[in-house]
């Protein structure tokens, strides 16, 4: 496990690697969603911080009915709205259509919703279960390109951990 005593030594790929299998560790344990999903977004956010991303959010919106606003869910970082709506924001977007969004400058998106000061850059992930959005893993950095391909796809493998979890 990455902790907080450790993560300084790490390297920032290491760091990086050390996440799936500890999120595999906590998924099954099968204690809970909702604590679940808050460890990984503390862990996230800890270990993506390591990484130089100066990632200034992560966390989850939840969707508990169709065309119903996402919801909020564990987190960590600054308060940001209880709710959005379906393709409002990135994070509103990737649930809408189903896919993954990596936006390198926020500013020039044109759905983007400025809730956490200072990002410039965002990635979203859907966690889908037969066909179905459950929920959005979301990353907001304050670096523009502050998020690559190597964290799109840990938050990628996460939401399939978690989806396959769930089923």
């Amino acid at each position: 496990m990455v902790d907080q005593d450790n993560s300084g030594t790490l390297s920032p790929m290491d760091a990086l690697e050390a996440v799936l299998p500890q999120v595999r560790r906590w998924a099954a344990q099968r204690h809970g969603k909702i604590g679940l999903m808050a460890n990984i977004a503390a862990l996230l956010f800890q270990v993506l911080n390591v990484n130089g991303n100066e990632v200034a959010w992560t966390g989850f919106y939840l969707v508990d009915a169709p065309e119903r606003p996402l919801m909020l869910g564990p987190f960590q970082g600054p308060p940001v709205p209880l709710s959005l709506e379906w393709g409002q924001s990135v994070a509103g977007l990737a649930a809408r259509e189903r896919s993954v969004q990596l936006v390198h400058g926020v500013k020039s998106f044109s759905g983007y919703l400025s809730v956490v000061p200072n990002t410039r850059s965002e990635a979203a992930v859907p966690l889908v279960i037969e066909s179905r959005v459950v929920a959005v893993l979301d990353v907001q950095s304050r670096k523009t390109d502050g998020l690559g391909v190597e964290e799109l796809a840990v938050m990628t493998d996460v939401a399939d951990i978690l989806t396959e979890t769930w089923k």
